[in-house]
């Protein structure tokens, strides 16, 4: 069914309020962010913040999980097109590489600001699915791999889970100590060399 243009216009409006949220965390961080601060970045008034928001928890909760779904669609599209497995892998893999070196436009920090204080069953659940998202997204990049013929069916599981623990671990490391273009890569050479790749593939 077709969206009205009242809806359409809506969710314009709820998608440039996170977007501006986004903004906001990524400089301040979770804990200095208040309600008036997004409501005087986005030029709004409270009561139309507050049509689309309660709370600044509710608003990080959409950030991120706005930024989990659409961060890599770009590259979502491509593994269901298909398309070649090791060009997708280099743009993802380059995708973190771009972010880890610019840790001062992400909300890396805000995110651990969130997660520290908010240890409740439901915000657990919440991260936790949003790791299972990850994990299963990078599991579909390798088994398009497989697919592919480029690499064999082997520890994909804990593959993906490695992958989501050295790119976690970089962006803690980048939020405590300079990262290097050079760690990132030895990192990302890594990741690639832990697949086990057919005989004869040039990666």
């Amino acid at each position: 069914m077709a969206r009205t243009p009242n809806e359409e216009q809506k969710n314009l409006k709820r998608d440039f309020i996170l977007e501006t949220a986004h903004q906001l965390f990524a400089q301040k961080g979770f804990h200095n962010v208040t309600m008036k601060d997004i409501v005087e970045a986005c030029g709004i008034s409270r009561g139309g913040l507050y049509l689309f928001f309660s709370s600044v928890d509710e608003i990080f909760e959409a950030v991120i999980q706005k930024r989990t779904i659409s961060g890599f669609s770009f590259i979502r599209e491509k593994v269901n097109k298909k398309e070649d497995f090791l060009t997708i892998l280099n743009l993802y893999l380059e995708g973190h590489k771009k972010r880890l070196l610019n840790m001062e436009n992400t909300i890396v920090m805000a995110s651990y600001e969130y997660y520290s204080i908010h240890q409740s069953p439901q915000a657990i659940q919440s991260r936790l699915s949003q790791i299972e998202y990850i994990k299963n997204f990078i599991l579909d990049i390798l088994h398009l791999g497989v697919e592919q013929g480029v690499i064999l069916n082997v520890n994909l599981e804990e593959i993906a889970e490695q992958y989501i623990y050295l790119i976690e671990g970089m962006g803690v490391y980048g939020m405590l100590l300079t990262l290097t273009e050079a760690q990132i890569d030895a990192q990302i050479a890594l990741m690639k060399n832990i697949l086990i790749y057919r005989e004869g593939v040039n990666y």
